[in-house]
């Protein structure tokens, strides 16, 4: 399990280089919440999740073929996502865009390479979405890796 930045964990104004996402009002109090999220009579989760208040690298994968058509937008493949939490086996970010059901996406945090996809993704606000992915993969990354020149496990 990754331990959470406690450098990174009290992000106050969203100063991140790169970061576009825009939290609504309801979510200010974001990166004030620390510790274990509590679970509900509807979630049948196999692990606990540990909020992880963070920024991150984000690499979006290719999308599905059946998802392409008509997406002109998703031309943008890089970019800073807010990790929102993690657990053995799913990890959950808010980024500026939709995130689509399949598509596969890689993380980049605390020196390791997070390979997830996509299960579910809502929107919160203006360019602020919340995905839920299921993680494929780490990988522990030398020194001046970089996530791009890494492949996704297919």
């Amino acid at each position: 399990m990754l331990a959470p930045a406690n450098q990174q964990s009290q992000l106050e104004a969203l100063d991140v280089l790169g970061l576009e996402v825009i939290l609504p009002e309801d979510l200010k109090a974001f990166f004030y919440e620390s510790g274990y999220l509590a679970t509900t009579a509807e979630e049948f989760r196999g692990n606990a999740r540990l909020r992880v208040r963070s920024a991150a690298d984000i690499l979006l994968m290719r999308l599905p073929i059946a998802l392409q058509w008509g997406l002109d937008d998703h031309h943008q493949r890089f970019g800073k996502v807010l990790i929102k939490d993690l657990s053995r086996s799913g990890i959950g970010v808010i980024f500026h865009r939709q995130i689509f059901p399949e598509q596969r996406f890689q993380v980049r945090f605390q020196g390791r390479l997070i390979h997830a996809v996509a299960v579910r993704c809502r929107r919160l606000g203006l360019k602020c979405y919340e995905t839920g992915g299921r993680i494929v993969s780490t990988e522990k990354l030398e020194s001046g890796s970089d996530p791009s020149s890494s492949e996704a496990a297919s």
